[in-house]
C-alpha cells in the first residue's frame, strides 16, 4: 500500500500508487470498461459505473479470557466495521494539476455484527469467536455524502457533485458479509478507509462504549479509560484498484482486545465489470492464448478465472505463497508440506481463497504490510540505519520509488544479506488488554419495592396503589378534568395531575431511590482504586448533603410536577451517560446533582409542559445559573444522545414490575388509601433548601 496515502494526510494516488501490494500496476483503462444494464448491480441508472466490494468478517482471535467470562445476560458485544470511499482525481499526461486531497467522501453503511460472550470458543490454547459459523444481524444504514470542503478546481466540484447525485443505497447484507457498492466516475480513483472496532451494550440498554483500543503510551489507564466515549479502533486503506486485481485481500487487524480478521473481494454478482477487469488483467499478462470465457465458466466467475490466469502465467506460484506463509510461521518445514498439498487440492481452482485461508489459520501475509512498515520493522529486528539498507543495493538503485513499486525485490534483497523478515504478528499487533467494567447500573438494580425493618412498608403501599393504577400505562382522558373536591372546590389541572400521578410515583419512587443507593455504594468501592475523572467535577458538592437520597427523589416527584415517566427516563440518562464514561463513578457527593439534572433534561423530553429553571433549581438547591450550567454541561456529557427507544423504556418499567402479579394487597392499606393523598398542591418556594 503506498505511504502516500497515508491516514494523517490524503495525497491523490495514481493509478501505478494505488496497485497491489504484489507489484502489478493498475490500469488507466477503467474509464472505458463497459458497464451493465439497469438493475444489474455494475452501474447507475445514468450510465457511470458502480464498483462493488464484498467485506466479510471472519473471526477475532487471542480474545481475552476476560471477555468470555463475561455474563450474556447482561453484556452484548458487537463488531462495527464501517468504510468511506475517498475519490481522487486522476491526473492526465500533460493536463493541469489535480488536488492532491480527496475530492469527494462517500459513507458508506456500516456491517455491524453482534455477538455473545457465551459464543467465544477456547481453540488452540486461545479464546476466538468464529463468525464464519454464525448469522448474526447487519446494519441497514442510510448513505451519506461528505463533500470535500478544499477543492477550488471545477473538475473537482464536478466530480464531487456527480458522486453526491450518483450515490446508491443499495446494498446487501448477509449474515457477517455486506456489500459495498458506491459510484465510480471514470475521471477518479478510490481508496476505501475501514475503520474496525468494538462495542460493549448492556443487555437491554440501547448506548454502549468502545472498547477496542489498548491505552497509549505516557497515558495513565484512567485517562483511557476515560477516552472510550469517543470512536475508538483501528484504520486503515484499502485501495479498490488492490481489491479488483488481487481479487481477495486479507486483512488481520491487531486491537487491544484480540486480532480481527475480514476479507475485502470482488463481488460474485458483478459479472460485466469483472469480466472487463480480467480482458485488461489478460492483456496486461499478455496471455493471449489464455480463454477467457471457457476459464470464467469452467471455474464460476472472475475469482476462479484469475486464479487460472496466475497457474497460466506461473503454474506454480500458489504452492510457492503457500509454502512461505508456512515457512514464516512454522519452522518445521516436514511438517507443512503434506499440509501443503491437501489445501492445493481442497482449494483447486479456487487458490485465492485458499491462501485467504491460510492467512486466516497462520497470519498475515508479508505482502499485507505496507512497504514503509515492513522496512521499519526490518531495521528494527536488526539494528539498522537507512545507510545500511541503501548499501545493500548496487549504488543508485535503491530508493523510495523501488520500494513502493518493487516490494518484493527489495526485501529479497535484504533478506539475503541480513536474514529473514520478522513475522507480521510481532509487531502488527499491540498487547492484548481488556478491563471489564466491573460498576453496578441503575438497570440491574431496579426491582419492585421491599419492606425494611424499621421502616416503611414500601412493599405493601406500591401494592396497595398498583391497584388502583399500574405505572406507565396510557390514559390520554383518565378522568373528568371537572371533577370537584370533598370541599366542594374545583380542582386545578396541576392537582388533577398530582392525583393520578400519585400511585405511580408510590410504586417507582422507592425502586429508583433503592438503585440509587445501591450503584453508588458499590461505586465508593471502586473510587478506591480507580482515578477521579476530573471532567466530571461540576456535578460534585463541597460536602455530602444533609438530605437522605430517598427523601430527595420524593421531593423532586412532589414539587416538580414530573411525571411518573420523566423519573424513569431519568434513570436511562444516568445509565446512558455512564455507559459512555466508564471512569464515571455515582458518588454521594455527585449523585444529587446528577440525578437532579438527569430529571430537568427528562422532563423537558418526555412531559408537554415542565417548570422553568428558575423554579426548578429552586427545588433542587442550586441557583438557576447553575442549573443552567449542569444542564448545558449534562446535555454535552450525553452527546445529546435524548432518543429513547419503547424497548429500552419497557424494559427499565419491567423491572420494577412485583415479581408476582397477583400477591394480594393488605387490607387495611386498601381501606386507608384516601386518606393517605394529599389534596392541596404544594407551595414550590415552601420547599427550598
Amino acid at each position: 500500500m503506498s505511504s502516500r496515502r497515508s491516514i494523517g494526510g490524503e495525497h491523490s494516488p495514481t493509478r501505478q500508487q494505488a496497485s497491489s501490494p504484489h507489484g502489478g500496476s493498475g490500469s488507466s483503462q477503467r474509464a472505458a470498461s463497459p458497464t451493465s444494464p439497469a438493475g444489474g448491480g455494475a452501474s447507475s441508472s445514468s450510465g457511470t459505473p458502480a464498483d462493488q466490494v464484498v467485506v466479510t468478517l471472519h473471526q477475532i482471535g487471542n480474545l481475552p479470557k476476560a471477555m468470555q467470562q463475561l455474563d450474556p445476560n447482561r453484556t452484548q458485544l458487537e463488531v462495527v466495521v464501517s468504510a468511506t470511499a475517498k475519490y481522487y482525481l486522476i491526473p492526465t499526461a500533460g493536463g493541469p494539476p489535480v488536488p492532491q486531497a480527496s475530492v469527494a467522501r462517500l459513507e458508506l453503511n456500516p456491517l455491524v455484527v453482534p455477538f455473545s460472550p457465551s459464543s467465544i470458543m477456547f481453540r488452540r490454547e486461545r479464546f476466538v469467536i468464529d463468525f464464519d459459523g454464525t448469522r448474526p444481524t447487519t446494519a441497514n444504514g442510510g448513505t451519506t455524502t461528505v463533500l470535500s470542503p478544499s477543492s477550488p478546481q471545477r473538475a473537482a466540484a464536478a466530480t464531487a457533485a456527480n458522486i453526491d447525485a450518483l450515490a446508491s443505497s443499495a446494498s446487501g447484507a448477509d449474515s457477517n458479509r455486506y456489500v459495498w457498492q458506491f459510484p465510480s466516475p471514470p475521471t477518479t480513483t478510490t481508496t476505501l478507509e475501514i475503520f474496525v472496532g468494538l462495542k460493549e451494550r448492556r443487555v437491554g440498554s440501547s448506548t454502549a462504549h468502545w472498547v477496542a483500543s489498548a491505552p497509549m503510551a505516557g497515558v495513565s489507564q484512567s485517562a483511557a479509560n476515560a477516552s472510550t466515549a469517543e470512536q475508538q479502533g483501528a484504520k486503515f486503506l484499502v485501495p479498490c484498484e488492490a481489491v479488483f486485481q488481487q481479487k481477495v485481500v486479507t486483512k488481520i487487524v491487531g486491537l487491544s482486545v484480540g486480532q480481527v480478521a475480514l476479507s475485502f473481494t470482488v463481488a460474485p454478482t458483478d459479472a460485466v465489470q469483472g469480466k472487463a477487469r480480467m480482458r485488461r488483467a489478460v492483456q496486461r499478462a499478455s496471455a493471449h492464448n489464455f480463454d477467457l470465457e471457457s476459464a470464467w465458466a469452467q471455474y464460476g466467475g472472475e475469482i476462479g478465472a484469475h486464479c487460472a490466469l496466475q497457474r497460466s502465467i506461473q503454474p506454480n506460484c500458489y504452492k510457492q505463497k503457500l509454502e512461505r506463509l508456512f515457512q514464516l510461521y512454522t519452522q518445521d518445514a516436514a511438517a507443512h508440506a503434506g499440509r501443503v498439498q491437501e489445501m492445493l487440492k481442497e482449494y483447486a481452482g479456487k487458490e485465492e481463497f485458499m491462501m485467504r485461508a491460510a492467512a486466516l489459520e497462520l497470519g498475515p501475509e508479508l505482502s499485507s504490510v505496507g512497504p514503509k512498515h515492513r522496512l521499519a520493522a526490518f531495521m528494527k529486528k536488526f539494528k539498522l540505519v537507512d545507510s545500511d539498507v541503501a548499501a545493500a543495493f548496487p549504488p543508485g538503485q535503491y530508493n523510495a520509488t523501488i520500494l513502493e513499486q518493487d516490494t518484493e525485490k527489495v526485501f529479497d534483497v535484504l533478506s539475503t544479506k541480513f536474514g529473514n523478515e520478522p513475522r507480521p504478528t510481532s509487531y502488527l499487533f499491540p498487547p492484548v488488554a481488556y478491563d471489564p467494567d466491573r460498576r453496578a447500573f441503575l438497570l440491574e438494580n431496579l426491582t419492585f419495592p421491599i419492606n425494611k425493618p424499621n421502616g416503611r412498608n414500601w412493599r405493601d403501599i406500591a401494592l396497595a396503589a398498583r391497584q388502583k393504577r399500574v405505572p406507565f400505562t396510557s390514559s390520554p382522558h383518565e378522568r373528568d378534568m371537572h371533577k370537584t373536591s370533598r370541599s366542594g372546590r374545583q380542582l386545578s389541572e396541576i392537582e388533577i395531575l398530582q392525583e393520578k400521578h400519585e400511585p405511580e410515583f408510590k410504586q417507582i419512587i422507592p425502586s429508583i431511590a433503592e438503585s440509587l443507593g445501591n450503584v453508588v455504594q458499590q461505586h465508593a468501592q471502586l473510587a478506591r482504586v480507580i482515578a477521579k475523572d476530573d471532567r466530571f467535577a461540576i456535578y460534585e458538592t463541597n460536602n455530602v448533603p444533609g438530605i437522605q437520597l430517598d427523601d430527595y427523589v420524593h421531593r423532586i416527584a412532589e414539587y416538580t410536577y414530573i411525571s411518573p415517566a420523566s423519573m424513569l427516563a431519568a434513570a436511562i440518562f444516568l445509565d446512558r451517560l455512564c455507559e459512555k464514561y466508564p471512569s464515571l463513578l455515582l458518588t454521594e457527593r455527585n449523585i444529587f446533582k446528577l440525578f437532579f439534572v438527569a430529571v430537568r433534561v427528562s422532563s423537558k423530553v418526555v412531559d408537554l409542559r415542565s417548570l422553568n429553571n428558575k423554579n426548578f433549581a429552586s427545588v433542587g438547591g442550586v441557583s438557576n445559573k447553575h442549573l443552567n450550567d449542569l444542564e448545558e454541561t449534562f446535555l454535552k456529557h450525553l452527546r445529546f444522545d435524548l432518543f429513547l427507544s419503547p424497548t429500552e423504556f419497557l424494559e427499565y418499567g419491567r423491572r420494577m414490575h412485583p415479581p408476582n402479579l397477583h400477591s394480594q394487597v393488605p387490607r387495611h392499606l386498601l381501606s386507608n388509601q384516601n386518606s393517605d393523598t394529599s389534596s392541596g398542591a404544594p407551595h414550590i418556594n415552601g420547599g427550598r433548601m
